[in-house]
């Protein structure tokens, strides 16, 4: 495996930027259609944990500003849920982690209102219609 690592190594250093980019979306998307939900969600984690690293702040955050609207988009469309399902889920999952620092968890009434309020409104909003 270090010799295959060495020539991809020496291919891509002697490669112009244009004729490295394509050559890496295309072994991606080669090695996407191979793989599983199991080894896809792998990789995804490694990702996510490892993308941003060594980029300055300020490219780390036009890279989140261009790159967190498209990973809502897909995730809203795979998970077949509208903006207003995507932001009540995204409050409880934040809500969860408050309440999980404070030692309890409280999971959404089935009226849909607010776990803390209980009043059918959401905490920066008024009444809901």
């Amino acid at each position: 495996m270090k010799i295959v690592e060495d020539i991809v190594e020496r291919t891509l250093s002697n490669m112009g930027a244009s004729e490295r980019h394509d050559l890496i979306l295309s072994v991606v998307e080669k090695m996407l259609s191979q793989m599983g939900s199991a080894e896809r969600l792998t990789l995804m984690e490694h990702v996510v944990d490892h993308f941003l690293e060594g980029l300055p702040d300020a490219e780390r955050q036009a890279t989140v500003r261009k790159l967190v609207p498209r990973l809502l988009a897909q995730l809203m469309h795979s998970g077949g849920m509208n903006v207003d399902e995507l932001l009540w889920a995204a409050m409880g999952s934040l809500g969860a982690l408050e309440e999980g620092e404070a030692g309890a968890r409280k999971e959404p009434t089935a009226s849909g209102s607010h776990p803390k309020r209980g009043d059918g409104t959401d905490p920066g909003a008024g009444p809901r219609p």
